[in-house]
């Protein structure tokens, strides 16, 4: 008995599914890494 290919089973993967995947807070990841002065300018932009 052999395994599925990764590749096989992330075909598989419907849109749904995809779509109800915990989503990434990139304003998390960005706090305390720019100074705020950078940080206001970016957000004039």
């Amino acid at each position: 008995m052999s395994r599925p290919l990764v590749q096989e089973t992330y075909l598989r993967a419907d849109k749904s599914f995809i779509h109800n995947l915990p989503k990434a807070e990139l304003h998390v990841h960005l706090d305390g890494s720019l100074r705020p002065r950078t940080m206001f300018e970016l957000a004039t932009e």
